[in-house]
């Protein structure tokens, strides 16, 4: 257990290593690679679809995202900073709900249906049940996401003393922090304030009964406000004329005819990624682990062999039919190993008997890609059992070393998740065999046994 933990934290740190940045354009296309500069205008970085130094508008991306997720930049036009289109309260939730970081940051709510109690001289506001019972909802929902924080305002009409207003406002304001805090909400991601809005002068309004909510920052995510960018005009390479005539003058090139409204960055940010050949050769490691209750002979060295934990490795070819489905060839070796302790009255040892159970296959199968990383790969074939047996020198019967060998064939299927780095693979997959045994060694039982499987792998690239 300890190596299958040791091997899984090699995987996750093989993982970090070969974690990439990636621009998500506004048209939903992922470019993977390296950014260098940011700015509001322009995006620069190394492109691996070309392996080159490449660069894209701003105004074009949608979303950029540092080492595979660690850290998410939305991209917002410049004209819409601080400028947020209204929500219901019902699609706000909502939002809250589906964790809708572009859409939460981007929009408001405002809701009316909250109001206080009205308060003796001296003592500090305090919500009325019915709102107290409509933000409970609210005060929930708050301390599920503690990623996002929040900023409220109320805001007060110009009716009566200015400084009286806002002192009942911001009263009513620390009243509304309070009960969130108590239904467990952060402090730290809680902004509570009260000001004053010149366009509810004159209206109806009880004071303060505008309240308006605000997703102010999502933990991990930053935001990019883009301007429009305009790159600077190119002039035309000169072409040589004849040889009795001089070069031309280069003549620049008119801006109206180099740049459009959208500026669109090199084809080469456009490419498809480089097509890969069709096979793949993975060697992999393995861990074997025998079902107990369905195979108790093998278990048992006084009836069996005695295997119950065992390890193996071996290499597997994929050829795929399509991207989605390939046919898989493997062979792989693996055993098991035990030692009978035979004990007299005082549990003194006497002698042992040694047991090696080896395991030659040879298999192939079908893997079906259920998403481009995850799998399930069904598969049959043939192996040999090779079992030794060997006493030590004390045995009554001497060393007496013996080998039996069988031909048997196998069913499995192994469940994976497959990790591409251009031409590097990782894989890791849970895997069951069941050899249908009938007799060997007085064995009468199959074998049913787990494992984990842990691959590295290469598919080329075309050149």
């Amino acid at each position: 257990m300890r190596l299958y933990i040791y091997l899984f934290f090699c995987l996750v740190s093989s993982r970090l290593a070969f974690a990439q940045d990636r621009i998500i354009t506004k048209e939903n296309d992922k470019i993977p690679g390296k950014i260098t500069t940011t700015s509001s205008h322009l995006i620069r970085f190394f492109n691996r679809f070309t392996n080159q130094p490449d660069s894209i508008a701003t105004g074009l991306v949608q979303e950029l995202r540092y080492n595979d997720d660690s850290l998410r930049v939305l991209v917002i036009p410049e004209v819409s900073q601080n400028q947020f289109s209204s929500l219901s309260p019902a699609e706000f939730m909502e939002a809250i709900y589906f964790t809708d970081y572009p859409l939460l940051l981007q929009t408001k709510t405002v809701r009316y249906d909250l109001s206080f109690a009205p308060a003796a001289t001296g003592k500090t506001a305090r919500l009325t049940t019915d709102s107290k019972t409509r933000l409970a909802v609210w005060a929930s929902s708050f301390k599920a996401h503690p990623e996002l924080s929040f900023t409220i305002t109320l805001y007060w009409d110009l009716a009566g003393s200015a400084t009286h207003n806002q002192q009942i406002a911001e009263n009513r304001a620390s009243a509304l922090r309070s009960f969130l805090l108590s239904r467990g909400v952060h402090p730290a991601n809680l902004t509570v304030t009260a000001r004053r809005k010149a366009d509810l002068a004159g209206s109806k309004a009880s004071l303060a009964q505008s309240i308006e909510f605000r997703c102010s920052a999502v933990k991990g995510i930053s935001i990019l406000y883009a301007a429009p960018y305009t790159p600077s005009p190119q002039p035309e390479v000169p072409r040589p004329g004849p040889v009795q005539v001089q070069s031309p003058v280069a003549v620049p090139v008119a801006p109206s005819a180099q740049v459009s409204q959208t500026y669109k960055p090199r084809e080469s940010v456009r490419l498809p990624p480089r097509s890969q050949k069709r096979y793949s050769v993975t060697a992999y490691f393995e861990g074997l682990y025998t079902f107990e209750p369905l195979s108790a002979d093998w278990v048992d060295p006084n009836t069996g062999p005695g295997n119950l934990q065992g390890f193996g490795g071996g290499l597997f070819y994929t050829y795929y039919l399509k991207p989605r489905v390939g046919l898989t060839a493997q062979i792989g070796y693996s055993l098991w190993a035990v030692r009978r302790r035979y004990l007299n009255e005082q549990e003194t040892v006497m002698f042992t008997n040694d047991q090696v159970l080896g395991r030659l296959s040879a298999q192939v199968g079908v893997r079906f890609y259920a998403t481009p990383s995850v799998y399930i790969q069904p598969m049959a074939g043939v192996q040999q059992l090779t079992l030794t047996s060997e006493n030590s020198a004390t045995h009554p019967f001497g060393v007496n070393k013996q080998e039996f060998k069988s031909f048997l064939g196998a069913a499995g299927a192994a469940v994976g998740y497959k990790i591409r780095r251009q031409s590097l693979l990782f894989d890791v997959a849970a895997q069951y065999y069941l050899i249908p045994n009938k007799a060997f060694v007085g064995v009468a039982q199959p074998l049913h046994f787990f494992g984990l499987r842990l691959g590295i792998g290469y598919r080329p690239e075309n050149k």
